[in-house]
């Protein structure tokens, strides 16, 4: 016995309008109202992490403080895993120590401003970290 499904067409949300609450895509509303309809939407939170290590470049274990040596982040994820490891080891403190601090991120979109975008040194501020160039490396961090 073959089962024939009914084929669903989605069209671009930007022509159906916006979303009813508590959905917030298209699809979910189709599938919450349609075949999913019994089930409940977004019931639970369930945490979870990723395993996973990180080798800091110089460390001072009796102060607990990593240095990190950056010439530039590479990509966002890069610049998240510092945040992660912060919330994971707070007895810990990573201080980066930047190439270029005005440098900007490869990735970081142009402020509507001024046409700049963010730097290593804005996003070391934003996020709470301390920084320093290689010739103002804090002699009491040593």
């Amino acid at each position: 016995m073959t089962y024939r499904r009914k084929r669903t067409t989605y069209t671009k949300s930007s022509t159906r309008g916006k979303v009813p609450r508590p959905f917030r895509s298209w699809l979910e509303y189709d599938l919450g109202t349609g075949v999913l309809k019994g089930l409940p939407f977004e019931p639970i939170k369930i945490p979870y992490s990723v395993k996973t290590t990180y080798t800091p470049d110089f460390v001072n274990e009796e102060k607990k403080i990593l240095f990190e040596a950056k010439g530039r982040f590479s990509d966002q994820a890069e610049a998240s895993k510092y945040i992660h490891f912060r919330h994971c080891n707070p007895d810990y403190e990573i201080i980066f120590i930047f190439e270029k601090p005005n440098c900007p991120f490869p990735f970081a979109k142009k402020r509507k401003k001024c046409g700049t975008k963010r730097t290593h040194a804005e996003w070391a501020e934003g996020n709470g970290f301390r920084y320093c160039c290689p010739k103002t490396i804090d002699e009491d961090w040593l």
